[in-house]
């Protein structure tokens, strides 16, 4: 998501129907990803029982459609393209959209208020705000990371890229310290989901993503032609396909593994028994794509 915001700065210019086409369809997929790997496994019951109760779904509602409109990442990324995609169009400057990122992250906790547990979210409303298993990864705080993006973006464009690797270094670590120390000054539960952190919460993974992404950029100035280079390069092309093939995988085969009934050990072979299975089926649909590609032209 951070990437997200920082290519919509630095990647080539998009008109506004191709902003809109992009997250429309980014959207899409989302959902189309919910059907085959939620709804048809569970009507062709590939879906443990323990699963089902977890996501403490409505009685008085359809099964099918409640996991058809499970709210995911992608999801997320549509609306957070869309707005990031359109803020940088129209405002490309540094100071406001700072001060809108500043602002998202100040007021991400407070909006959580706005939809008690006692009265029901609309679908579209728990995207914003929501908390799993309705949605994962809520706006709210969500697209701080990719607003943080827009602001490294502009950031860039202004300093030579010989800086990149040490300031992603120093504002990880500085963003690390300020959102451990923000977390002990916090409400607990603001800091006890995953998918929805506070202040601190959302500063610590901030920092940790930026450190994630400077250990890349130095292995990239390694300029080594290597097999694991080779799998980076294509992960990084492949990354969405990747991601929606792999989810297929995992819940179709789930019912083999079960849910929260493995350990350490039979985690770590059901990990890579999936892994290799999505990574060959995007390539070879990749591979089939390229040469229908070539063949056609």
């Amino acid at each position: 998501m951070f990437l997200m915001g920082l290519f919509i700065v630095i990647g080539r210019a998009k008109t506004l129907k191709q902003i809109i086409t992009r997250s429309i369809l980014i959207g899409i997929s989302g959902y189309l990803l919910n059907l085959f790997r939620l709804v048809i496994p569970y009507y062709l019951k590939l879906l443990p029982a323990s699963y089902i109760s977890s996501l403490a779904l409505i009685k008085d509602s359809p099964v099918g459609w409640q996991l058809f409109l499970i709210g995911d990442i992608l999801q997320f990324a549509s609306l957070a393209y869309l707005f990031c995609a359109l803020l940088y169009r129209y405002i490309a400057f540094f100071m406001p959209i700072t001060i809108i990122t500043i602002t998202v992250w100040w007021i991400s906790p407070l909006t959580w208020d706005l939809c008690p547990g006692q009265l029901p979210c609309t679908s579209f409303l728990n995207l914003f705000i929501g908390l799993p298993p309705k949605v994962f990864f809520p706006v709210f705080p969500w697209v701080f990371y990719p607003l943080l993006g827009l602001v490294s973006g502009c950031v860039l464009r202004l300093q030579p890229s010989r800086l990149i690797l040490a300031g992603a270094i120093a504002t990880g670590l500085l963003l690390i310290i300020a959102g451990k120390l923000l977390i002990s000054t916090e409400p607990v539960n603001w800091n006890n989901n995953f998918y929805r952190q506070g202040r601190g919460g959302t500063l610590l993974h901030s920092g940790i993503s930026l450190l994630w992404i400077a250990l890349f950029i130095g292995i990239a100035y390694l300029k080594a032609d290597n097999a694991f280079l080779k799998l980076l390069n294509f992960l990084s092309r492949h990354i969405t396909a990747i991601y929606i093939v792999q989810w297929i995988v995992i819940m179709w085969i789930f019912r083999v593994y079960g849910y929260n009934s493995l350990g350490l050990l039979p985690s770590l072979m059901a990990a890579l028994i999936s892994s290799i299975l999505s990574f060959g089926i995007t390539w070879l649909l990749a591979k089939r794509l390229t040469s229908k590609t070539k063949y056609e032209n």
